[in-house]
């Protein structure tokens, strides 16, 4: 038997979660459109795995906002306005919440 022969029909389709894409387990596009804004990158918009917050309380995935910062200067980029590493702080009712929305909604990060 193949892998999918041995999984029960009845088993809810599973959304697996990649930087930039988002499909089910048949390989199928999945709408972002039902993904709450709030969890989305600011510059990626994409689903956030490490959420901190700027001063202006717009929220970005950790890693992208100190690579912009790195790369463009001390900037935000909505705003325009100074912005360090050292005044993003890590939001993590909102990690929690998306952890939570994940599990819901069965939305895994691939690494």
């Amino acid at each position: 038997k193949t892998k999918e022969e041995e999984q029960p029909s009845s088993m809810a389709t599973r959304i697996l979660w990649q930087p930039g894409s988002a499909t089910s387990e048949e390989g199928e596009p999945c709408d972002g459109s039902q993904i709450p804004s709030s969890f989305l990158c600011s510059l990626t918009h994409q689903l956030l795995d490490h959420p901190v917050i700027s001063p202006y309380g717009d929220a970005y995935e950790k890693e992208t906002i100190l690579k912009w910062i790195k790369k463009k200067g001390d900037l935000c980029p909505r705003t325009g306005k100074p912005l360090h590493k050292e005044d993003l702080v890590p939001d993590n009712d909102l990690k929690l919440a998306i952890d939570q929305y994940r599990l819901k909604q069965r939305i895994v990060n691939v690494m």
